[in-house]
């Protein structure tokens, strides 16, 4: 059987791109008259907007890799296996959406074998459009960025968005939160850690927080 090429990197931006403003456009036209239903609980909302716009960026995606596969917000993940996958999320900040809260943002990842290859992060209401690919570093609006220089969290400002067992976990949130404070120069919950995570540009990554095991903080 004859290999299929592996797509380039320029080729997989463009079709990224173009989903991103696809979702973007249904956001700005929508958000005026957002209808939410409830999923899990209280907190954890869906608008048909959401909808609306995840499958628009699956379909950018479908007609141009029909055989990419797709792990999505809403829809979940395909059941057939790909060396090639698509994480989405549009919008990414769900709640401040819902709410008209003007801090929300269309979040697509492309992965090869399990490995991050391209991120695209697009706010429609600021037009800033955040891209990166591995190897080639990352850009708002066309302008290289790099990561902040701060290199302590005690001169760090931190940006986080609570899961919606918040109510559940509560304490151990309240603790995780105490813990940030006390050791950086302040804590942002904007509802939306994609986007403000490419605004702080913390340079020791992800920082990873687990409700079982605690905080992985990085070793400084």
């Amino acid at each position: 059987m004859r290999t299929k090429p592996i797509p380039t990197c320029a080729s997989l931006l463009h079709v990224a791109l173009a989903a991103t403003h696809a979702a973007s456009r249904i956001h700005v036209r929508r958000l005026s008259r957002v209808k939410v239903k409830r999923k899990t609980n209280l907190l954890d909302l869906v608008t048909e907007a959401a909808r609306e716009s995840e499958q628009a960026v699956i379909r950018t995606l479908k007609r141009a890799f029909p055989d990419h596969v797709i792990l999505a917000e809403e829809s979940g993940a395909n059941a057939r296996q790909s060396e090639h996958r698509w994480i989405i999320d549009p919008p990414e900040g769900t709640t401040n959406f819902a709410h008209g809260f003007p801090q929300f943002c269309v979040s697509i990842a492309y992965e090869r074998c399990g490995r991050l290859e391209l991120g695209v992060v697009f706010d429609a209401l600021k037009r800033e459009l955040f891209f990166a690919v591995r190897g080639r570093g990352a850009r708002l609006n066309g302008r290289p960025i790099q990561v902040s220089a701060t290199s302590s969290l005690d001169r760090a400002l931190l940006a986080t968005s609570l899961p919606y067992d918040q109510r559940e976990r509560r304490n151990f949130y309240l603790a995780l939160w105490e813990a940030f404070m006390m050791r950086t120069q302040g804590v942002r919950h904007a509802g939306s850690a994609v986007f403000c995570s490419g605004r702080l540009r913390f340079p020791f990554g992800k920082l990873y927080v687990s409700a079982r095991r605690g905080v992985a903080l990085p070793q400084l």
